[in-house]
């Protein structure tokens, strides 16, 4: 169900307000922001998980917040106040054995693995390096079983 009336505000008859759109976006933003641990990153939502370990994944992790907090800034719609640059590369190695991935084989996942952690990575700065690395995660995935964005 998508809307419960014990979980959720009830719809309001309130005209579009650009203005009124930006300020919740925005107070969204610094409330994620406040959350943020270098150490923890974000906290997983208690009915996600039992287990206070940082995630990391783009599905349900660190990747995925450091993307939609970065998107929002790109698009105008908000101002962060912090850098996460610095937590996107090393979340690769803590991943994998999140993940337990182990070795180093290629972990070409996008949603759970390498894949969209790289993609972040150049996003804040491409480089040849990353690009061949995204290229090889890639050809390594392209005969994945599952054949889904999950685990494929």
């Amino acid at each position: 169900m998508l809307f419960s009336e014990d979980r959720h505000e009830p719809v309001s008859a309130l005209p579009w307000d650009e203005g009124r759109a930006r300020q919740a976006i925005q107070k969204i933003v610094d409330d994620t922001e406040r959350r943020f641990s270098p150490t923890t990153l974000w906290p997983m939502h208690p009915l996600d998980s039992k287990d206070p370990s940082p995630a990391y994944p783009l599905y349900m992790g660190a990747c995925g917040v450091i993307w939609a907090l970065r998107y929002l800034q790109a698009q105008g719609a908000a101002s962060l106040s912090k850098d996460y640059e610095p937590f996107v590369l090393s979340s690769l190695g803590p991943n994998r054995v999140a993940m337990e991935h182990n070795g180093d084989s290629p972990f070409g996942s996008y949603m759970m693995g390498d894949t969209s952690i790289r993609l972040l990575s150049y996003w804040y700065n491409p480089s040849e390096e990353t690009a061949l690395e995204l290229a090889r995660l890639i050809r390594a995935n392209v005969d994945h079983p599952t054949r889904e964005l999950m685990w494929g």
